[in-house]
């Protein structure tokens, strides 16, 4: 960024008579005041004109989170749209991939076999179209986010369609 420059042409101010007595501390002389009059006036130029240059185009940065603001949505609905296509029990054992637990912890809670709850994922997987568990995860995260609700017991009870 340039910043133009104006030629000043400085002329020695003189007055008809010469100066008696130097100015007093803490007062200015004549040729200070009018020298910072004009600094003023031209910073203040500058800076409205860097304002004005600035202000004008919205930057990429600003573009592309607007355009992202308007992305969430589609994406939740899309997200809320491959949930709805899962069983309930699909729906469970999702929940607890979600909350970060492992087959073994998810046949726990919901009293079945290991080799069940890895059925029952694989079928997830195949159904959301995902290929890895943080595919998975952004599938549910985009789903509960229009929601208040941080971690459901369930993904069906709380989609909206």
């Amino acid at each position: 960024m340039t910043i133009e420059r104006k030629k000043f042409l400085l002329v020695p101010l003189r007055e008809s008579k010469p100066m008696s007595t130097p100015p007093l501390p803490g007062e200015q002389s004549p040729a200070l005041a009018y020298a910072l009059s004009m600094m003023d006036t031209y910073v203040s130029e500058q800076l409205d004109a860097i304002a004005a240059k600035t202000a004008a185009p919205p930057s990429p940065v600003a573009q592309l989170l607007q355009a992202a603001g308007v992305g969430v949505e589609s994406r939740r609905r899309d997200a809320v749209k491959r949930l709805s296509q899962l069983t309930p029990r699909e729906a469970d054992v999702l929940g607890g991939l979600a909350d970060g637990k492992n087959n073994k912890a998810i046949a726990f809670d919901m009293k079945i076999s290991p080799k069940t709850v890895e059925i029952h994922r694989s079928r997830i997987m195949k159904k959301l179209q995902c290929d890895s568990l943080f595919e998975l995860g952004r599938i549910w995260e985009a789903a509960i986010s229009a929601s208040n609700i941080r971690t459901p017991v369930s993904p069906v009870d709380h989609m909206i369609v």
